[in-house]
């Protein structure tokens, strides 16, 4: 039943937030061109997404994303900086697709008690996979406070090449914007890092 539910939350929540479907195509095709999308459920980056929109909304100092290339930098910055061995990320996203939802006192839309409960769990199932060989991203929300139903196929290996590629992609578009370029080319942030591979294939298209 969870599927469903899900899909029900996240239709709702594109209607709140009418960019955050270009947001999750720009965050998947960025996930493909890195090879890393198989390793991740589409739920997951949904929420991974949705997460950009709820924080937003919930502490005031940043304005929600107006457009699907916001929310997509936003996203890459979430996935460099997320300390992902030691915390959970919470997505209160039921709460936020509520037709009456607001935050509540302290500009969370998570109860005290759901976010104990999920730090809790966290805690409890980090004590049981040391290794972290499946679900080393936990991505909880109100419906599954386990984080792991959408994260099973992120292993510690695959999160960590993730983080390595986010931080690479955020460095190269702070720099353009550094250095003042007048257009930022987005587009450089989908190309692969060849360096961190031990043999590279050029083909081409041209045959005599």
């Amino acid at each position: 039943m969870r599927k469903p539910q899900h899909h029900n939350a996240i239709h709702s929540f594109q209607h709140h937030y009418p960019s955050f479907g270009h947001t999750t195509r720009l965050l998947k095709r960025w996930l493909a061109a890195h090879w890393l999308l198989p390793h991740l459920s589409v739920e997951a980056i949904e929420l991974i997404c949705a997460s950009i929109y709820i924080n937003a909304e919930s502490d005031g100092s940043l304005q929600t994303p107006h457009s699907g290339l916001c929310g997509f930098t936003r996203a890459l910055e979430l996935l460099s900086e997320w300390d992902w061995k030691a915390s959970p990320l919470m997505v209160p996203l039921y709460a936020a697709t509520a037709s009456s939802s607001a935050p509540s006192e302290g500009g969370c839309f998570l109860s005290p008690e759901t976010s104990k409960a999920m730090q809790a769990e966290f805690s409890r199932n980090r004590s049981t996979n040391l290794g972290l060989s499946k679900a080393a991203w936990c991505i909880a929300t109100e419906e599954d406070i386990s984080g792991q139903v959408w994260t099973r196929g992120v292993n510690a290996m695959i999160a960590s090449r993730m983080q390595a590629v986010a931080i690479a992609a955020v460095k190269l578009l702070k720099n353009s914007l550094a250095s003042g370029r007048v257009r930022l080319k987005v587009s450089n942030a989908y190309l692969g890092l060849l360096s961190t591979h031990k043999i590279s294939c050029r083909l081409y298209s041209y045959i005599p």
